[in-house]
């Protein structure tokens, strides 16, 4: 149940040995006989496929969950230095939706400016120039002149067929005049009907988190992303940081087509969302292991303007 590193031979082994009561199934899941052996905690402690492949769980996958495990039960702090390795949702800090522009200075862990930038890190209501990013809450109208590069795209008009989100897509904007009024609509009757879950098992889609009631800010913006489209109204869902006088914090959310992108918040009812989200991602979530690789060592250091 522990491991330890062997100097000597240069891999990690059992530090002591226990009996793991584990569960037989003989399955073809993989597209060929398997065996799989499972223990009482659904995780595979041995499999085996017919084409000889054999999977075996390590003294050294032992160790990392116990770590994990660990980690887990102990406060954030730790992680914090890293740009979003923690959610906004569980920092328990908020962003101000009612500052209608920020701007940030990009730059690195040493201070040095970062050269590269996400690709979705300019567009919309974002602009880059130089080393400086600035985020508006209501975009400018010409925030989208380049239609080439940020046009809604197919991918964002998708027919939704799924019949209970186009009942609950009908029941949101039900008195809703115009497209804003749908989208805004729409953004807080997610905020409301659906729980914020940050814990690491919340329910990741839409249609879970309809169905549930509950999910993470990953499945809210999706679901409003949804929703939005049953209505008409082309979306994306989007990720990035939360920038806070406490830290920068990963986030998502959703972005509206009403002539150009609006950004909304579904987690916190925010329509439009916060200039203080930051934009790294389309289409992706906002768990570290897909935002880390995109922001990197970059920070964004707010600035304050001069009158």
């Amino acid at each position: 149940d522990s491991a330890t590193w062997d100097s000597a031979g240069t891999r990690w082994v059992m530090a002591t040995a226990d009996t793991v009561r584990a569960w037989r199934l003989e399955h073809d899941a993989p597209g060929a006989p398997t065996v799989s052996w499972v223990e009482a905690g659904g995780e595979l402690v041995q499999e085996e496929t017919a084409g000889g492949l054999r999977y075996l769980r390590s003294a050294f996958e032992i160790v990392r969950n116990n770590y994990r495990r660990a980690k887990r039960g102990e406060r954030s702090d730790w992680r914090r230095a890293v740009p979003g390795m923690v959610l906004l949702t569980q920092s328990g800090h908020r962003v101000d939706a009612t500052v209608a522009t920020r701007r940030f200075l990009i730059g690195s862990d040493s201070g040095a400016t970062v050269r590269g930038v996400p690709f979705a890190l300019p567009g919309g209501r974002q602009v880059v120039r130089g080393d400086t990013l600035t985020v508006s809450r209501e975009p400018p109208p010409d925030a989208d002149r380049d239609a080439a590069r940020y046009a809604t795209g197919p991918s964002w008009q998708t027919p939704v067929l799924n019949n209970a989100i186009a009942v609950a897509a009908t029941r949101a904007v039900a008195g809703a005049r115009t497209a804003m009024d749908s989208a805004r609509s729409l953004t807080f009757w997610v905020a409301r009907q659906i729980a914020t879950d940050s814990t690491d098992r919340a329910p990741g889609t839409a249609l879970a988190a309809l169905e549930s009631g509950r999910g993470s800010p990953d499945a809210k913006s999706r679901l409003l992303a949804t929703l939005a489209r049953v209505v008409g109204i082309p979306a994306r869902p989007v990720a990035g940081l939360a920038v806070t006088p406490g830290g920068s914090f990963g986030h998502a959310w959703t972005e509206l087509w009403l002539g150009r992108w609006v950004a909304a918040d579904p987690s916190f009812g925010q329509f439009p969302a916060s200039a203080s989200l930051v934009r790294l991602t389309v289409g992706t979530r906002s768990r570290a292991v897909e935002l880390l690789p995109l922001g990197a060592s970059a920070r964004f250091l707010p600035l304050r303007d001069t009158p």
